[in-house]
């Protein structure tokens, strides 16, 4: 049912959600979207880096445009798709090694006990 009441927001007008800043007018109708006019408008955030250079965003889609008009060749598209396998990769096998690792130093101290 909740979500009804959301919906009928729509044709309400009522916007329960209000930006806490000082001096912004904010307001919504979802948590959701004033959660994302935080982090848009008042957070310096950029958690979107660009695979091929230092630029980073706020929003992904604002990063996709900037890959778009600035390493638009299909190179530099298939560079950074490698860059973001090998970093997944480097990750799994970072993970791997601890659990090695770890078992290794376990079975050390299950052989003191023997």
């Amino acid at each position: 049912m909740w979500y009804i009441n959301r919906h009928m927001r729509l044709h309400t007008g009522e916007k329960p959600f209000i930006c806490p800043h000082p001096g912004c007018d904010y307001r919504s109708y979802r948590k959701y979207h004033l959660t994302r006019h935080e982090l848009n408008i008042h957070s310096n955030l950029r958690p979107h880096q660009c695979d091929d250079c230092d630029y980073a965003s706020k929003t992904r889609s604002a990063l996709r445009q900037h890959v778009a008009t600035q390493h638009s060749s299909e190179q530099n598209m298939i560079t950074a798709r490698q860059k973001r396998r090998e970093s997944l990769m480097e990750k799994q096998f970072k993970a791997k090694a601890d659990q090695i690792t770890q078992l290794t130093q376990e079975l050390e101290h299950m052989k003191t006990m023997i």
